[in-house]
């Protein structure tokens, strides 16, 4: 059985890297499981050889270049306060002719779609595709309209748009968007050109129950499998050996982020994080203030640092494995304070390193943290209540073992073999 794996990039982003390494599962498993995995990208980042990059066929390099560009066009006249992506995927970028050649010479290929955005399929292309096709959810994208995540009212706290679960139609038009109605349309698109059943697969218990209720999909297989993680890459370091490499001081508690720009993804919660820190100034004993440092990757040092009372180590964008898995395994604790998060990649390394992970109890992440075995989930999204979970793990992360609980249990769900299996049987459709 010879599987293609479809994404716009193979390492650029965080549905990139998780459909990059479900493709590396499967290839680790390959005579156990006699399947063979190629992954086809617009966007090649790695230099691996069983990842094809470049424009499709019959399309020009500078034409896919152009597309993004061009669907923005498509989007003019529409306004919303959704700051997720939207994509409305209006163009054939020419892939859907090549997977169509595919087909004529090996007709039991599997197409496996992961994040696809403007500039990989368009919405016709998917549904003109002959192959069977598997397709992991990373975001909404695929049972919603031209947005990637739901709208949250973070000062009512409230979830503002459903359309998914009944369709979109003038009728229930989210009042926080004005003008054309391009989720409308890209649903309708949607659900005019897939008329062929998809297999899908969710990583999160979160995701999988909300593509039961979409009015697209609730009719489709879903199936739920967890991303995989090399847990030998993303393995404990000790923490003293870890501390020298990155010239840390042993008597410290680290607190690691990620970046916490302002203009970065909403989504991902930065804005509750400085009030989170200047909250730990009234709730923690003095003798763990003198002690408490803030480690953040993703960002380098700001013209403008920002005031929170603790001493803050700026690591910058860390793209190699080796880095990040010291960086985790030097810290006590990593806060991921995101408002949805379809599965939570960071979250899962870190704790594969030993590092107890604090959160929000929402979306994806409640799969990935075991509250107070792993780590501690706090009241969505109150940030005196994350602030008090940052303080719990610090005071109980030693006598209760959260991080070797934490190591475990990254072996137990995110073993790559076991993975890789899973996928497997949805190939062979055995449930």
């Amino acid at each position: 059985m010879k599987v293609i794996h479809i994404n716009s990039s193979d390492l650029n982003g965080g549905a990139a890297r998780a459909a990059y390494r479900i493709h590396k599962s499967l290839l680790d498993n390959e005579n156990r499981l006699n399947i063979k995995s190629i992954m086809r990208v617009i966007k090649k980042e790695s230099d691996d050889f069983t990842v094809v990059g470049g424009a499709p066929l019959n399309k020009s390099k500078y034409f896919i270049a152009l597309m993004p560009y061009l669907a923005k066009l498509s989007r003019f006249g529409f306004n919303t306060k959704n700051q997720s992506i939207h994509s409305t995927a209006p163009f054939k970028s020419g892939l859907g002719y090549e997977l169509k050649k595919r087909f004529e010479k090996d007709r039991n290929e599997i197409i496996h779609l992961h994040w696809l955005g403007d500039n990989t399929l368009s919405i016709e292309e998917i549904g003109e595709i002959p192959q069977r096709i598997v397709w992991t959810l990373h975001d909404f994208w695929p049972f919603c309209g031209a947005e990637h995540y739901l709208h949250y009212d973070l000062k009512n706290l409230i979830l503002c748009d459903e359309r998914y679960k009944n369709g979109y139609t003038n009728a229930n038009k989210a009042i926080f968007e004005k003008g054309r109605d391009i989720n409308k349309n890209t649903w309708l698109r949607k659900k005019k050109s897939w008329q062929k059943q998809i297999d899908i697969v969710c990583p999160s218990k979160w995701i999988y129950e909300c593509a039961k209720k979409s009015l697209l999909m609730r009719n489709w297989d879903i199936n739920l499998i967890p991303h995989p993680l090399d847990l030998i890459k993303w393995s404990p370091v000790e923490k003293k050996i870890a501390r020298k490499i990155l010239n840390l001081k042993e008597d410290r508690f680290y607190i690691l982020f990620g970046a916490l720009r302002a203009t970065s993804d909403p989504r991902k919660g930065s804005n509750l994080l400085f009030k989170t820190i200047l909250r730990l100034h009234s709730i923690l004993k003095p003798s763990y203030l003198k002690k408490i440092e803030i480690l953040i990757f993703g960002q380098s040092k700001p013209k403008y640092l920002p005031r929170i009372g603790f001493p803050v180590t700026y690591f910058g964008r860390l793209n190699d494995e080796i880095s990040m898995r010291i960086l985790y395994s030097a810290a006590d604790l990593m806060v991921v304070p995101s408002i949805q998060e379809s599965f939570g990649l960071t979250a899962s390394e870190s704790q594969a390193c030993g590092t107890p992970v604090v959160a929000f109890r929402n979306s994806g992440i409640i799969d990935l943290v075991d509250h107070e075995i792993t780590g501690h989930l706090a009241n969505p999204f109150d940030d005196l209540s994350l602030a008090y979970s940052i303080k719990w793990v610090l005071e109980n992360a030693k006598e209760l073992k959260l991080g070797k609980n934490a190591r475990e249990r990254a072996i137990r769900l995110w073993n790559p073999s076991k993975i890789a299996k899973l996928y497997s049987n949805v190939y062979n459709n055995k449930r």
